[in-house]
């Protein structure tokens, strides 16, 4: 979460923080708490699947993926949260419906293991060396 400071500002441990100055709060941690994620530091891509599966609409409601929540804070959260979620939400499952459809995919040179993630400021982006090989499929 990236902010501008508006007026000065001095913390519990004396820190001083001026007008104008440009914060950002890593909104990563809570992602790898195991308080809020079982086993946040393993790759579970059915996480939120099983989350919602549980069967409290409470929970199914929590793990919804454009749900914002003070647990869920990749669109953000209350009068920030990103109003583009919705659309961007359907944008990602065309394009994942369709890779497969079109495409066949693989890593290159017979590689299986999953390519490292890379952290930078409030994004994640991918592997810069790491290669993925797309072929388009032929009408049969």
């Amino acid at each position: 979460m990236l902010r501008r400071v508006l007026k000065d500002i001095t913390l519990s441990n004396g820190q001083y923080i001026p007008p104008g100055v440009m914060i950002e709060i890593s909104s990563q941690a809570i992602y790898r708490d195991d308080q809020f994620y079982p086993d946040p530091e393993v790759f579970d891509g059915f996480r939120f699947y099983k989350a919602r599966s549980i069967g409290k609409a409470a929970d199914i409601a929590r793990n919804q993926f454009i749900t914002t929540n003070e647990e869920n804070l990749a669109f953000g959260h209350g009068r920030h949260a990103c109003p583009g979620r919705f659309f961007a939400a359907l944008e990602i499952k065309m394009i994942m419906a369709r890779f497969p459809l079109d495409y066949d995919i693989k890593m290159h040179n017979g590689q299986t293991e999953r390519h490292p993630q890379i952290g930078m400021s409030r994004i994640s982006i991918p592997y810069p060396v790491g290669q993925l090989l797309f072929k388009k499929r032929t009408a049969t």
